[in-house]
């Protein structure tokens, strides 16, 4: 495991709008340690979030996923 890199896109492939399983509403994603405003999409190959420009996390990365 290792900090992405500033503007990588992540992919959490589980958690697709295509999932059956994934029967949740995302109402939006936090980076633990952090206050920046992610950027993210759910799509039906998973849920995309963009790495911020300005953090300096620098051990681990930690998403809240906030959903219904």
């Amino acid at each position: 495991m290792t900090v992405p890199e500033p503007g990588e896109e992540l992919v959490i492939k589980s958690l697709a709008a295509s999932c059956e399983e994934n029967n949740r509403i995302i109402l939006d994603v936090a980076l633990l340690g952090s206050d920046v405003k992610l950027r993210w999409k759910m799509t039906e190959d998973g849920l995309h979030i963009i790495y911020p420009d300005n953090c300096d996390l620098k051990i681990s990365s930690v998403f809240k996923i906030y959903c219904l």
